[in-house]
């Protein structure tokens, strides 16, 4: 094998190598409602997280955790929210603390997990 044909083919690994982590990527969160450390109005609190990465929304998860971590709820995501997207509404809640914390499968199959605190205004 010729000297070129040798380094050709070191390129193109090199190249498999480097591009496929452009491809895959963890979801993070570019957009939340509501934001970190929010005070909103309830009792019922919209909620829509915008993700960097396209994410599989029907084996991903939003829970809802009360300040005494005594009651957790899951809501139920909209099925026809971009695919970018988990949006969904937290309802009854009554004035207090919460924590909304997100289980997210990735485009590239990875679990990604998150969380935010928000408020309830009286």
């Amino acid at each position: 094998m010729t000297a070129f044909f040798r380094r050709a083919r070191l390129l193109a690994a090199a190249l498999l190598v480097l591009g496929s982590g452009v491809v895959e990527a963890h979801s993070i969160v570019l957009e939340a409602q509501p934001k970190q450390k929010a005070e909103v109005q309830g009792p019922d609190v919209p909620v829509n997280l915008r993700f960097n990465t396209r994410i599989d929304a029907t084996r991903s998860k939003l829970v809802v955790v009360d300040a005494d971590k005594k009651s957790k709820t899951t809501l139920d995501i909209a099925k026809d929210a971009a695919p970018d997207r988990m949006i969904a509404t937290a309802k009854g809640l009554a004035a207090g603390a919460y924590m909304l914390e997100w289980y997210v499968l990735s485009a590239d199959g990875h679990i990604v997990r998150g969380r935010l605190n928000f408020t309830v205004k009286p």
